[in-house]
């Protein structure tokens, strides 16, 4: 039997495509639920099932009882997050302070009472690092003690990055969630804004920020609200509403109309603010209400009160 010799050079082994669940056998994290309070803490140690009592680190301490342990492996160490139940505070029915705010690259977040936090910038403090342990991994060989050392540096510095961010992100959300009673922000699309410059949004927290303030309010019992992607908010005068166009590049401008020279990320936050609470009357949720201390001269101040068609639409919406 002859065998034609083009054949047998094509014949190759087959190669087959990894499965999902094969690739989540690889993944340095597992769950365990607790069922008959498997999972408890005594003596600075964590007890977990079919592994046994692990020494831990709290950062803070637990409100209620464990539901779930989530076993991670993240840039060379183990972390562990417990998820438990806890009870929000109860919807304010009186709101006084009503607060945009404007997130851009220069200023991380800048609020219309003229509260503004500077973009730290943690990843382009640490690029020059970076870029030299980047250089030695490229050196090494693939494979070796070395390139394997080099490459745990890089993992660690990234690490402490990813850290500084939440670290700050935490921060800011917490004190907005605090100090205001109806917070308005903008609904960005920060995976659209990734595609032109996904660096310096990375580097923003952008989308963190806001995620996390959500969650943050609702324990707090106040009113959060994002107004519409394509509403218009930079660029208009927060005296007249008289709008402007403009480069990125212009931080301050000068009203056509009452010729009033004002910060530009300040009176986008004021633009935020004014649409957000426009949208929260018309939809019903809040309604406006004279203070017992000024009857007379309601437009000092602004206060707001929960509706009964606002409280009513978020017990739907939740259920």
């Amino acid at each position: 039997m002859k065998i034609n010799p083009k054949l047998s050079a094509i014949r190759k082994f087959p190669t087959f495509k990894v499965s999902f669940k094969q690739k989540k056998l690889h993944d340095d994290s597992f769950r365990c639920v607790n069922n008959s309070n498997c999972i408890r803490i005594e003596n600075g140690a964590i007890s977990i099932p079919k592994v046994g009592k692990v020494p831990i680190i709290l950062h803070r301490k637990l409100a209620s009882k464990i539901k779930t342990a989530t076993v991670q492996m993240r840039h060379g160490k183990w972390y562990i997050s417990l998820t438990q139940e806890v009870e929000c505070k109860r919807a304010k029915q009186v709101l006084s302070t009503l607060v945009g705010y404007d997130i851009n690259s220069q200023h991380t977040v800048v609020g219309s009472n003229g509260w503004y936090v500077k973009n730290p910038k943690a990843f382009k403090k640490a690029s020059t690092k970076l870029k030299q342990i980047q250089v030695q991994l490229s050196r090494r060989n693939k494979g070796s003690n070395r390139w394997y050392k080099t490459k745990a540096r890089l993992n660690k510095l990234h690490g402490k990055i990813s850290r500084q961010r939440l670290a700050f992100a935490h921060e800011v959300s917490c004190s907005i969630a605090k100090t205001s009673d109806i917070i308005v922000f903008e609904d960005l699309n920060v995976k659209g804004m990734q595609q032109f410059n996904g660096q310096m949004v990375n580097d923003n927290v952008m989308g963190m920020i806001t995620n996390l303030t959500k969650y943050k309010v609702d324990l707090n019992g106040a009113v959060y609200h994002e107004i519409g992607r394509f509403v218009k908010s930079s660029g208009i005068c927060h005296e007249c509403k008289q709008e402007h166009k403009f480069d990125l590049s212009v931080r301050e401008f000068a009203c056509e109309s009452c010729g009033l020279v004002q910060c530009r990320d300040l009176a986008a936050a004021k633009s935020v603010a004014d649409t957000g609470e426009k949208d929260l009357i018309a939809n019903g949720i809040l309604a406006r209400a004279l203070p017992k201390f000024q009857q007379k001269s309601p437009s000092k101040t602004k206060v707001f009160e929960q509706s009964k068609f606002g409280l009513e639409t978020e017990k739907k919406e939740a259920a």
